[in-house]
């Protein structure tokens, strides 16, 4: 009778430990890491170390039109980093030093390739808009992605699992000031064979939860406020020798503000020495959300992958030829990055 007991509890506990929706979390021993473990959505709004020059246009002045950008030399794709001296962030920080200069010569500092230049040009007046320069600027990169973890020790953050490319330049956008907001998924784009899905976004008022320190190839790293983690719940981390193929979860906010888990299998788990975001492989199993995104999407980049309680890695990539599949980052090579 007693090993009848034995054998009946021993496969309760292993069906309940199947259930994707019921994780649970393992005790960290001395000297383990623990984080908060993430799956909620973040707006960001990176402000980088300059404007990049996008075109220019004539201002249309008393005496005729004009492009004073273009005149001085600015080309297409320099980065404009200050007027007369004045550090550039925003446009409104190039406004300002225009209105300054009151139509005199201005020093304009600009990178091109690598290299440091210095131009001069001579303000526009519109009698609508006052001096300018006669140049579109582009003074930030904003989009939408997935909190992964915030250290419990620290409350450094990090998110996404792969870095912020700015769409212009095609590189990693430099956040001089990058602020973290809540947010909320308004729209799910399914994911089809060739096309990603996308998960739409509106950010929530509020204070930011949190600010940006790095843009790298790994995600997005930072110091988090209170907000960001205060009702997450705590997980060990796995190192990337403990990660095997077999069932594991996802962990994502699509239908409401509280993430959920959902069930994927990974199918390779790549020997890597050096950090890469493509290390592992897996393919969404839960019909859930394969019936609301047909997979991964873009926006779940850095959801959580949980395996035995313990977190793993990140979502970083969907398989373009089958949005159903995905690729992810270690989790240690995201904690050594942050």
């Amino acid at each position: 009778m007693k090993k009848r007991f034995f054998v009946l509890v021993f496969l309760l506990v292993f069906v309940f430990a199947l259930l994707p929706t019921e994780v649970a979390f393992a005790e960290p021993s001395s000297g383990e890491t623990e984080v908060y473990l993430g799956g909620t959505h973040l707006s960001v709004d990176l402000v980088g170390e300059g404007l990049v020059v996008l075109g220019f246009a004539d201002v249309t002045t008393p005496d005729g039109t004009a492009s004073p950008a273009r005149l001085s030399g600015v080309e297409v794709g320099d980065v404009l980093r200050s007027v007369d001296g004045i550090p550039i962030h925003t446009r409104y920080d190039v406004q300002r030093a225009l209105d300054e200069s009151a139509g005199r010569p201005v020093s304009l500092s600009v990178y091109r390739d690598g290299r440091r230049l210095t131009l001069y040009a001579v303000p526009a007046y519109s009698a609508r808009d006052g001096y300018l320069l006669g140049v579109y600027l582009k003074d930030g990169v904003q989009g939408v992605g997935t909190l992964t973890y915030v250290r419990c020790d620290t409350h450094a953050f990090a998110a996404l699992g792969h870095g912020v490319n700015d769409p212009d330049t095609e590189e990693l956008a430099a956040p001089y000031h990058a602020t973290v907001y809540a947010s909320r998924i308004t729209d799910v784009v399914k994911g089809r064979a060739g096309e990603a899905g996308e998960l739409k976004g509106t950010l929530l008022e509020g204070a930011p939860i949190g600010t940006v320190s790095a843009n790298t190839q790994l995600g997005l790293y930072g110091l988090a406020e209170p907000a960001m983690y205060a009702e997450l719940p705590r997980v060990k981390v796995a190192s990337r020798d403990e990660v095997k193929e077999g069932d594991a979860v996802v962990v994502c906010a699509l239908t409401s503000d509280k993430p959920r888990y959902y069930a994927i299998r990974i199918t390779a788990c790549r020997k890597q020495s050096e950090a890469e975001p493509k290390g592992i492989s897996f393919r969404v199993t839960d019909n859930r959300l394969l019936s609301l995104t047909n997979g991964v999407v873009q926006g779940m980049s850095g959801s959580p992958i949980l395996q035995d309680g313990k977190l793993i890695g990140a979502v970083t990539h969907v398989m373009m030829d089958d949005p159903s599949a995905g690729y992810g980052v270690y989790i240690d090579f995201m904690l050594e990055e942050g």
